[in-house]
């Protein structure tokens, strides 16, 4: 009888030990190793401060909207990123497809190039004068490889005359000083596209690691909060991160007397190349500062991969094998540019369009105030019923049409960018499939958008619940408050 009766037992599932689990999982997950090398280079081709306008923007109506609903329906559903999608089964394949992301990106975070030299040799197609034979190697390479992407605003003679007088400034403390004149790529679609995969890649949304890690929490968590909370941690550690980052190169730039544009080098380089080189410059003890640079990076990196390992490893692992040869960081770029931003960018639409649209957010407002008793706000309608969907939409409609070949210190092989163009047609054709098979199995069309028996909170008791608090609240939509003194509105 009572091995009857543990059959019949619905299987509980796992939870974090306590709040604070979730919390630094999810800071380990989003604060990677993007925030260190990613932010600060794409900052600085973007259009310099002025790309932190569009930065920001897309946070504000992106960014923050799309980790809520994912932390949302992962708590609320107390599912994995695939299963969440019961909600809507038409839109199933978007959880199972983004194994391929994880297969082409999982290793994007480890380090195994960072012994491999003969990458270096790369594109180094002219011999150095003979004067500069006392050149160190990494002065050599950014002779030949340094990117030039910006021109900058000369200091006029009254801005000289207050920095040097009224603010008794260094004359040579004018090196470097003034933005350069960028305003113009605010309206370039471009910046905002590359705003908001920088934005996916940073928070690591529209990957279903989220709602994965938020279905171990506890039904009523405060998700509300930590969405708030980390948001504004991931942003500050990449402000941090480019405000030092820039400050070492830009003293590394006055050292070797060269522009700034053209120290600055994209992707691993920044990171295992240039930001060391400006190290090893330091006066004091270079070698701590070198050792605890690198020990952030292996961090970082770990903290980021073990969420992703918990979709896949094997594959993982031989996808990552590519990284290691001399071309491995050629390979990344195509990776980063069309696995990684261009695939989350596509299935984050298909995320907006599912919850926005099929799913409704009036359900997702029914669903937060069964499970964390607050009436969301207009904001959230705006963002999660319009400007997601149509902001993603129009923009990535323009950037293909208008779409540029990633580059990586010059055009790359025409080979490695159509292996780069097969990985997002990949998941369009297992999304499709899905899409197929749902359509082919349901009896009514309007079974394509109803949610499965299975979608919702998986404790029985709570789920009773919800059935009932499901017909009230049909019942009596109107009525969003109650004398709960913890029923707020934000």
């Amino acid at each position: 009888m009572k091995e009857d009766k543990e059959k019949n037992e619905p299987k509980r599932r796992d939870k974090w030990d306590n709040p604070i689990e979730f919390f630094l999982s999810c800071v380990a997950m989003s604060v990677g190793l993007g925030n260190v090398w990613r932010f600060p280079y794409i900052v600085y081709t973007n259009g310099g401060g002025a790309f932190l306008i569009p930065y920001f923007i897309i946070m504000f109506l992106v960014g923050r909207p799309f980790y809520f609903v994912e932390l949302v329906v992962g708590q609320f559903s107390q599912s994995n990123g695939a299963k969440v999608w019961d909600a809507v089964p038409i839109f199933r394949g978007v959880g199972y497809v983004i194994t391929i992301y994880y297969f082409f990106v999982s290793f994007q975070t480890i380090l195994p190039w960072t012994q491999c030299y003969d990458q270096f040799d790369l594109n180094l197609k002219e011999i150095c004068v003979p004067t500069a034979n006392t050149t160190e190697e990494i002065e050599e390479y950014l002779n030949n490889v340094g990117i030039n992407s910006s021109n900058y605003k000369i200091i006029g003679s009254a801005e000289k005359y207050y920095l040097n007088n009224v603010l008794r400034m260094k004359e040579d403390l004018s090196d470097g000083l003034g933005p350069p004149n960028t305003g113009k790529k605010l309206l370039q679609p471009k910046v905002w596209y590359t705003a908001i995969g920088q934005l996916f890649f940073s928070l690591s949304v529209a990957t279903s690691v989220i709602p994965s890690m938020a279905s171990y929490n506890d039904f009523n968590h405060n998700i509300y909060r930590d969405a708030w909370i980390l948001a504004v941690i991931d942003t500050i550690t990449s402000f941090i991160a480019g405000f030092a980052i820039f400050s070492v190169l830009g003293n590394l730039s006055y050292q070797l007397g060269k522009p700034i544009d053209e120290v600055v080098t994209s992707g691993t380089s920044l990171a295992f190349i240039t930001y060391p080189t400006a190290i090893s410059k330091f006066d004091v003890v270079p070698q701590l500062f070198s050792v605890l640079f690198f020990v952030m990076l292996a961090v970082l990196g770990l903290g980021s991969l073990i969420a992703l390992m918990n979709a896949i490893s094997i594959l993982a692992f031989i996808s990552g094998i590519i990284y290691t040869t001399p071309g491995g960081q050629q390979a990344l770029s195509v990776i980063d540019s069309y696995g990684a931003i261009l695939n989350a960018y596509i299935f984050g639409l298909f995320q907006a369009i599912g919850w926005g649209y099929l799913y409704g957010v009036g359900k997702i407002k029914r669903d937060i105030k069964f499970m964390l008793n607050i009436n969301i706000g207009c904001y959230w309608y705006l963002c999660w019923g319009f400007v997601c969907p149509l902001l993603l939409f129009g923009i990535l409609i323009y950037q293909i049409i208008k779409w540029e070949d990633v580059e990586f210190n010059g055009p790359l092989p025409g080979y490695l960018l159509w292996m780069g163009r097969v990985i997002p047609i990949i998941s369009m054709i297992v999304f499709l499939s899905f899409m197929v098979n749902t359509f082919l199995n349901s009896k009514v069309p309007k079974d394509l958008i109803r949610p499965l028996d299975s979608w919702g909170p998986k404790d029985p008791e709570i789920k009773k619940g919800y059935i009932k608090f499901i017909k009230e609240y049909d019942e009596y939509p109107e009525e969003e408050t109650s004398d709960d003194e913890n029923d707020i509105k934000v």
